[in-house]
């Protein structure tokens, strides 16, 4: 447990400190340690281990349990609690042990407008924050994943990656619906740009299901598409990101209460992608 006179803990949290600063440097206007906030309703002044507030106006909690046991649910729930009191969306569990499988469902499946992500003091010093590589072809993307989520590089014959909730694997996210993929448009002659792709894949959607209904708009300078279409889990929602030589793009299917908050991990991760080429000896 955390207090004044355990050593290990200090260092515990010198270490959690530490990996934050090597994350979120690039992307933070401040990260600090042990940082006292009122809470908006609480009225008390709340204690937090780390306070990262990011360039995107975003902040980030995080907590560090120097627990001898699996922090379970009950350290999700608080967590979100005091997000709520400081007007903080997203918050970071950090334990030297483990979590339990309620405690990773109420921190993937909470709130819409709050986030927890869970780790090990391990798995943070294994975070990469400018992270995976996803490419087909000559084409390829430097990917950063989206807070709480993973990028998964196995390719699986439809997408050279997939991303979904830390904590499980694919079929974890298939059984949830709440996963993505992406994929490149290779240009060519006939169908060169976002506004001709959107316009195919449309004529094929409504080809397979013409009862689909399908609704075009553009978010953070991207053009976005909503489908709902027959026998799919989920409403399908595409991402579009313009490169060069080839088109970018994400696929997210999600829950509906989860749409507005995995939208901008689509947006996020289209936003963040950076171009490379592929050369193969």
């Amino acid at each position: 447990m955390k207090t004044s006179n355990n050593p290990k803990w200090k260092l515990y949290e010198d270490s959690v400190y530490d990996e934050c600063l090597r994350i979120y440097e690039r992307d933070a206007v401040e990260i600090i340690k042990d940082y006292h906030i009122k809470g908006k309703y609480s009225g008390t002044s709340r204690q937090v281990d780390v306070w990262i507030k990011l360039k995107n106006g975003e902040t980030i909690v995080v907590d560090a349990k120097f627990y001898n046991k699996n922090v379970d649910i009950k350290e999700v729930e608080s967590c979100i609690s005091m997000l709520k009191d400081i007007g903080a969306n997203k918050g970071m569990l950090i334990t030297q042990k483990a979590f339990s499988k309620s405690a990773i469902s109420r921190a993937h499946l909470g709130e819409d407008n709050f986030e927890v992500d869970i780790l090990s003091i391990k798995d943070l010093m294994q975070f990469q924050s400018y992270g995976a590589i996803a490419y087909q072809g000559g084409h390829g993307v430097t990917i950063k994943p989206p807070f709480g989520w993973i990028v998964d590089g196995t390719y699986r014959g439809f997408a050279p990656a997939t991303l979904y909730a830390r904590g499980g694997d694919l079929k974890d996210a298939g059984l949830k619906k709440e996963w993505m993929y992406l994929e490149f448009w290779d240009k060519n002659d006939s169908i060169n740009t976002i506004p001709l792709l959107i316009e195919y894949q449309n004529n094929n959607i409504l080809t397979d299901d013409s009862n689909a209904r399908i609704h075009v708009f553009e978010k953070e300078n991207l053009q976005i598409r909503e489908a709902v279409i027959k026998n799919y889990p989920t409403i399908e929602i595409t991402g579009y990101k313009d490169f060069e030589d080839f088109i970018l793009y994400g696929v997210l299917f999600c829950p509906d209460n989860m749409i507005n908050r995995d939208l901008e991990k689509l947006c996020f991760v289209l936003n963040n992608a950076i171009p490379l080429k592929v050369v193969s000896k």
